[in-house]
This record gives C-alpha cells, sequence and structure tokens, in this order.
C-alpha cells in the first residue's frame, strides 16, 4: 500500500501538498488524478478567508494510505464529510484502532483533533466522495454570540476551547441532499460560486444544528492521547459486548478514567451517552442480522441480548419506525 505524509495549515496548503502525493500539479485549484493512479478530481472552492469547500471525488487502481501529521492549533476548522458507500478507515495512532468512516457509518462526520497524528486508508476499486467545510473558528464565534440561547453559547464554548478535542457525528437526510447537490452541481459561472458557497453554509448550518442537539456538559475535556485512548478502548468494549453491555463503572476501572470524566468525554467525542451508542449498535447488529434472513425476530432478539421480545421489538421500531417483523418480511418477499 502507497504512503504518505500530510499537515493541515491552509486548506491551498493542503491542496498542494495532496497534489504532491498524486503526483500532479495543482491547476485552478483542482488537482486531477493520474491515470496510473486512477481517476476523478479534487477541487478546492475558496469563498473567503472564512470559509472554504473542498469536494473530493476520486477512484484509485490501488489503496493508498496517508498519515496526517499534528500540527498547532489554528483558527481554521476542517468538518470532514465522508459520502463514500464503502467509506475510508480512519486510525487514531494514540488509540491503535481502525474504525470506518463514510455514507453508513455511526461516524460519517468528523472534526478531527489537529494536535493528534492520525492515517487515513483509501479503499482502491470504490468511488471515494469526500466534502470538506473548512471554516474560521473566529468567523463561528462572532456570529454565534450575537445569537441568545443556550444552544448557540455551547457552540461558541466548543470552538473557542482551548482544548483538544475530537467530535464524530451521523449524516442526516437533509445533509445528504445538501451534498448530493454540491457535487451534482452543474451550473455555469459566476452562478456556480454563489451556488456552491450557498449550499456550503446550509451543510455547515445543519452540521451546528445537530451539534446544538447534543446535552450538554459542564465545559469541554482538554483530550490527551491517553485520554483518545482510552475513549476508542471503550468503544471496542462496547461493541465487542452489544448482547450484553458492561457498566459505567466497570468500564471506567477497566480503562482508569472517573465515571463522571468517562461519560462527559465519550458524549463529547461520540455525540451520544454511553447507552445512547451501544442501543443504537445493537439495534444496528439486529437489522444486519434480520436482512440475513437466517433468523427469526425472536432468534434475533436473542442474539442481541434481549429475552423479553417486546422490548426488542419497542427499541428496534424506535430507532427505525418499523417493526422488527414488518423489517423481516420486506426481505422474505
Amino acid at each position: 500500500m502507497q504512503s504518505n505524509s500530510f499537515s493541515v495549515d491552509s486548506p491551498q496548503n493542503w491542496l498542494v501538498q495532496m497534489a504532491e502525493i498524486f503526483e500532479t500539479k495543482v491547476v485552478d485549484n483542482q488537482i486531477n488524478i493520474p491515470e496510473h493512479l486512477g481517476h476523478g478530481s479534487i477541487q478546492m472552492h475558496c469563498f473567503s478567508a472564512e470559509l472554504n469547500l473542498s469536494v473530493q471525488q476520486i477512484y484509485l487502481d490501488k489503496p493508498l494510505r496517508i498519515s496526517r501529521k499534528a500540527a498547532p492549533r489554528k483558527d481554521i476548522l476542517p468538518i470532514v464529510f465522508h459520502y463514500s458507500k464503502a467509506g475510508v478507515d480512519h486510525i487514531h495512532l494514540a488509540a491503535e484502532e481502525k474504525k470506518t468512516l463514510g455514507r453508513f457509518s455511526p461516524q460519517g462526520i468528523m472534526i478531527p483533533a489537529h494536535e493528534q497524528d492520525s492515517i487515513v486508508e483509501f479503499p482502491s476499486n470504490e468511488e471515494i466522495i469526500t466534502i470538506a467545510v473548512v471554516v474560521s473558528r473566529r468567523w463561528i464565534i462572532e456570529y454565534m454570540q450575537n445569537i441568545p440561547g443556550k444552544e448557540a453559547e455551547n457552540l461558541v464554548s466548543l470552538f473557542a476551547c482551548q482544548k483538544q478535542f475530537c467530535i464524530y457525528e451521523t449524516l442526516n437526510q437533509a445533509m445528504e441532499k445538501a451534498i448530493e447537490e454540491i457535487i451534482q452541481c452543474d451550473y455555469a459561472e459566476p452562478v456556480t460560486g454563489l451556488f456552491l458557497q450557498a449550499k456550503t453554509i446550509e451543510l455547515l448550518a445543519l452540521f451546528f444544528d445537530k451539534l446544538a442537539q447534543r446535552e450538554t456538559t459542564d465545559g469541554f475535556y482538554n483530550l490527551n492521547q491517553t485520554d483518545v485512548a482510552s475513549l476508542f478502548a471503550v468503544k471496542k468494549i462496547l461493541m465487542d459486548n452489544l448482547e450484553n453491555p458492561p457498566t459505567i463503572l466497570w468500564l471506567s476501572r477497566e480503562v482508569g478514567m472517573s465515571e463522571s470524566k468517562l461519560k462527559k468525554t465519550f458524549k463529547q467525542v461520540f455525540g451520544h451517552s454511553i447507552y445512547q451508542y451501544a442501543l443504537y449498535n445493537r439495534m444496528e447488529k439486529a437489522k444486519e442480522l434480520l436482512e440475513s434472513r437466517q433468523y427469526n425476530v425472536s432468534e434475533v432478539g436473542g442474539l442481541v441480548g434481549y429475552s423479553n421480545l417486546a422490548h426488542f421489538a419497542r427499541a428496534f421500531k424506535k430507532q427505525y419506525s418499523v417493526a422488527p417483523k414488518q423489517y423481516l418480511q420486506k426481505f422474505r418477499r
């Protein structure tokens, strides 16, 4: 697997580094993937000093590994929307864990921590679509400070925070619609720039709306390398024990972190409480088992840890707006 590295200090420099990785040059804020590597392009749209958009649509003949080097905290904040069906693999070196970021994963959106090393692995023979909105922290803060309400205050606190943080979120239908309109934009200039800027702001607003819906915490923790490793260890334990998730007390002792810090930092990074995260993935596993058509509803409920079928059906319907029996019938037709 080919391996390269880059660091982020400005959108323009990032594009230049991408051009070097793909053995090509930047022409009119765009790089085209050479035929010997695959095809596609990466475009950078610079609307202002405070707001930029990159649109990456590439197809690689061979897998590619890119290392992102840790860098000092900057005013720029990249919000990365991973829209590929197959997704890309992201590895936090501190946590030594690989996770898939994509359209159908629980972590389709990421704000990376500048101060921590990481690796992104791009698959071969798959279309890779990534949208990155690069925005000025100062611009966000100045705008949000003029808006009354607790939600705006929380966003100001987050983006003004001098501590290290990384955030994951899921894509919703409104975001997917905005992304589709961005990648399918066929307007001619000067309308293209105006349209893409409007859609970029829309996508930013939809993301901020999701952040504002998160349950508030008393401040934000400064996440060091050990904290990140601990949080990903907790996530792995949960994913390995979905049918019988361990208690928060047990998890806190296992990773050497207080219960209160674990609860707050887990929600800070993954956007859900430990219980909500386990329940969501428990239902995802149940959905996959139903789709396999190898089990009936009662068997699936048992496999994901439910002894009471009514409780399982209620939890499944709450998440997917359809009863598991009805969902299974779709795949037996």
